[in-house]
């Protein structure tokens, strides 16, 4: 799990903040991936790969956490997107 997690978290990291466009909001993400990624090993589940697994997670979980707060336009924003004129 530490050798996942030292690899893994800065592309949950940039996958949660290009969805979020907030640092804060994206760590909360990436850590809530982990948390469910070690109940996963923890119960017996074999994740033959943890790289897809955790970036799943990270988009659903990004994905919920938007539809829920309604970022998808402050996230976009937030990365310097081109307005279209």
């Amino acid at each position: 799990m530490d050798e996942s997690y030292t690899e893994l978290r800065p592309l949950m990291f940039s996958i949660a903040y290009r969805m979020l466009g907030a640092a804060s909001e994206a760590e909360d993400i990436v850590q809530e991936a982990f948390l469910r990624f070690h109940r996963e090993t923890r119960a017996g589940t074999e994740v033959e790969q943890p790289k897809a697994y955790l970036s799943a997670v990270t988009t659903r979980l990004s994905i919920d956490h938007c539809a829920r707060r309604g970022c998808a336009e402050s996230a976009t924003s937030a990365r310097g997107s081109p307005s279209r004129s």
